[in-house]
């Protein structure tokens, strides 16, 4: 219970003081200032700080650009989207007018169609001919006209003969023969160069019936000439008017009919299809964009389709983006620049104030701080100067101070230590002594007891029947504390570990405390076998003795397996159970292994507890040999 409670005391006092003092000795200068040895930094303070108020800085700046890029890029898009609906309204500006061309085309046909009086057949006479054919060069919107009967047979044109064929395969006309409606289309796909629009008026005869039909064709302008009146000439203005199927019938640019460029109808078909406005920029990627716009006709499948160069179409959106982005970008270079430059103003004082308070944090107050200036960071300096006066006269008393305690300390670590070695050397002693008076007292009394019973059981009690049995029972009795005994006495202090030596003295206790109560033990030892100083096997065997009382009395174990390893600078000692295991860290210094750490600490060694509930535990002590112990 002494050596308890003084390797208790020791592990208080001493181990705390020990590392303290130990840690002053290697690194007073950190003690002073409660920083660790490594002060190594990636980067300089000072210019970490440049780098972050510039970053911050540019980052302010980033977010102006930011907010700017965002107004730039709308106003871009505000401006795309005008050209565009610029372009749009053009386009359907001239299908306003192709469709108001066509709706004069009907208005004038049908004012030709009332100036004659038809006959049933169809057929124009002499002076019919005459008046319609000088009527006709009055009439603006049409290119040539022909008469039709009611069998669809021409009886009468101005036109050629290939307007002739247009007339007879446009569904216009059929349309009107057979509705009497005044109908309007386009000519099919099979005629080489067809009108803007075919339109048929039905004829009535002086009866009101039906006499056939007046058809003409519905030309913009000859092919080759201009549809428009627009400076398209060396602009990049194109207008082209399309039929359903994306034939270009008439074109800005003049030359043969043909078809949409493929990429433009694949563009507009949607739109040409639905007969809905559209606007789109084609080929940007090709760096060669246009814009294509396409606004439909009301009365005709088809519409005009308006090509202009990008770069003509939106000069105000492009403009604004280039000058806005040389603008941004200028902007940024140069505040970055200026913003370094003040920051390596500002942060060049800093760098002297970090390195005066890295000087001090290191535990050195020679360095003087000084900066120059009245402003805040001189004021700064002169307060770190101060401090650095007052805190080296602190660490000079300080140090004074710490070595008078340290050397204290040593010599109460030391004392403690000599105290403690006396406690466990006289409990020893005390054990013996005790074991030593119970073997020539208490166990030779008993065993004269036994002798003097069995002396009276062959002299009295051969035939009494009930002294006979209770003489058994204190035989019984007087063997059982005979045995008790002898087991405190090994337990004080076993003859084994004096006569025989530690390895003996380990298994011998293992197995008469183990195998009576039913545990199976399994004993080995490795490595070269040799005696170690007395203190060091008592220490070993105290160790193994709790371990093994602990698994009696806690681990509700089946099997033991006991290991003494002999190793050339040390001696280990493992216990190995498959009982029910507990937390270390719940369990705190109970089951003895305070007293198990204690005793190996003594003598320079250390204890491991391995454990968890249901999986046993696991304790490994291990002893430096004489050599390097310092117990």
């Amino acid at each position: 219970m002494v050596a308890s409670l003084a390797a208790k005391g020791s592990k208080e006092v001493v181990m705390p003081v020990s590392a303290q003092a130990g840690a002053s000795v290697v690194e007073p200068e950190n003690q002073a200032t409660g920083l660790a040895s490594e002060s190594v930094v990636p980067m300089p303070l000072h210019k970490r700080l440049r780098f972050r108020m510039a970053a911050a800085s540019v980052l302010g700046l980033a977010v102006l650009l930011t907010i700017y890029t965002v107004l730039i890029s709308w106003a871009i898009g505000i401006s795309t989207d005008a050209g565009m609906e610029a372009r749009q309204a053009v386009a359907t500006q001239i299908a306003d007018m192709v469709d108001d061309l066509v709706g004069l085309a009907i208005y004038q046909m049908g004012m030709l169609a009332v100036q004659v009086d038809w006959n049933s057949s169809g057929a124009v006479s002499a002076p019919q001919a005459t008046a319609l054919a000088n009527s006709v060069r009055l009439v603006s919107a049409l290119g040539s006209v022909g008469v039709v009967n009611n069998d669809g047979r021409l009886t009468w044109s101005t036109g050629k003969r290939e307007d002739e064929e247009a007339w007879q395969a446009a569904p216009a006309l059929a349309q009107a023969l057979r509705t009497g409606v005044p109908a309007v289309g386009q000519a099919l796909a099979s005629a080489r160069r067809p009108p803007i629009a075919v339109a048929a008026v039905p004829l009535w005869d002086a009866a009101g019936a039906k006499a056939g039909a007046l058809v003409g064709s519905v030309q913009l302008a000859p092919t080759g000439r201009e549809i428009l009146p627009l400076p398209t000439k060396g602009s990049g203005l194109l207008a082209e008017a399309v039929d359903g199927e994306g034939r270009v019938l008439a074109s800005s640019a003049g030359g043969e009919v043909a078809y949409l460029i493929p990429d433009h109808l694949a563009l507009l078909r949607d739109a040409i299809e639905t007969g809905r406005a559209k606007a789109a920029i084609h080929g940007e990627e090709t760096g060669h964009g246009h814009v294509v716009a396409f606004a439909p006709f009301k009365d005709i499948p088809g519409g005009i389709v308006l090509e202009e160069s990008t770069d003509a179409a939106l000069i105000v959106p492009r403009s604004l983006q280039r000058v806005g982005s040389a603008i941004g970008i200028a902007t940024l270079i140069v505040f970055s620049l200026g913003v370094w430059w003040h920051t390596g103003r500002i942060t060049r004082p800093v760098e002297e104030l970090s390195v005066a308070a890295r000087t001090m944090a290191q535990g050195s107050f020679e360095r003087r701080i000084w900066v120059a200036g009245e402003n805040e960071l001189g004021l700064l300096a002169g307060s770190l100067e101060e401090m650095r006066v007052r805190l080296k006269g602190a660490w000079e008393q300080r140090q004074h101070w710490l070595q008078e305690l340290e050397s204290r300390v040593e010599e109460r670590t030391q004392e403690v230590h000599r105290l403690l070695a006396k406690v466990i050397s006289a409990q020893e002693e005390e054990r013996q002594r005790v074991a030593r008076e119970l073997h020539d007292g208490a166990a030779q009394y008993l065993a004269t007891l036994l002798v003097s019973l069995d002396r009276i059981e062959l002299s009295h009690l051969e035939e009494r029947g009930a002294e006979r049995d209770l003489w058994q029972r204190v035989r019984q009795e007087a063997g059982g504390a005979l045995a008790e005994v002898r087991r405190l006495i090994s337990d004080l202090r076993p003859a084994a570990l004096d006569d025989l030596g530690l390895v003996p003295a380990i298994q011998g206790h293992a197995e008469n405390r183990l195998v009576p109560v039913g545990v199976s033990l399994r004993f080995e030892v490795s490595g070269q076998e040799r005696h170690l100083r007395s203190p060091l096997e008592t220490a070993l065997f105290r160790i193994v003795q709790e371990a093994v009382s602990n698994v009696i009395k806690h681990a509700d174990a089946r099997r033991v397996h006991l290991q003494l390893e002999f190793a050339p600078e040390s001696v280990s000692v493992s216990i190995e159970d498959d009982g029910r295991g507990f937390h270390p860290e719940t369990v705190g210094q109970g089951f003895g292994l305070a007293g198990m750490r204690e005793r190996a600490s003594l003598v320079g060694g250390f204890l491991s507890l391995t454990s968890s509930p249901g999986r046993g535990t696991h304790i490994t002590v291990t002893i430096p040999t004489p050599e390097r112990a310092n117990g």
